[in-house]
């Protein structure tokens, strides 16, 4: 689908460029191939639902494997060897830099610097208004199948 790709394409990070040929070797010189590209982690059952859902639902649900995976692997490390952190800390709370850059032993203040140098207030709230209200929702349902809480930035207002 068109729409897809183009909306795959405006977020792309042309820092993964080597990820970007590939998949336009694999998905558009692939002799015989009728199947609709699909970009980023792969669940099971992915194939299905990239041709019944949404892609805002299909992304949400790969985010969400992503989460449950990322839990899993870190429950197995000793509690001292890792950090949670949410993205939207990270975009509005100079402490959590702080507390960061403590648990990784280097000094803040050049790092909250360039945090105050380059984050723009309110990017953390940017997807809330390109996104409508029912595809909101709809990733929600997704979000709230979690285990844990960490689809609590939803119900920020």
């Amino acid at each position: 689908e068109r729409g897809y790709l183009f909306d795959k394409i405006r977020y792309f990070p042309w820092t993964n460029y080597r990820y970007g040929i590939w998949f336009v070797k694999n998905n558009f010189f692939m002799n015989g191939s009728n199947h609709i590209p699909i970009w980023g982690p792969r669940y099971s059952g992915i194939e299905s639902d990239v041709d019944k859902m949404p892609l805002h639902v299909v992304c949400a649900k790969q985010w969400s494997r992503c989460v449950e995976i990322s839990v899993q692997q870190l429950s197995k490390l000793p509690a001292e060897r890792s950090i949670t952190v949410l993205y939207e800390d990270l975009m509005t709370n100079e402490d959590e830099w702080s507390r960061i850059c403590d648990f990784i032993g280097i000094d803040s203040k050049p790092v909250i610097q360039l945090w105050k140098d380059t984050v723009q207030s309110g990017n953390d709230e940017k997807w809330r208004k390109n996104l409508k209200a029912n595809k909101i929702s709809e990733m929600e349902e997704v979000f709230n199948k979690l285990p844990l809480n960490l689809h609590s930035f939803f119900n920020k207002k």
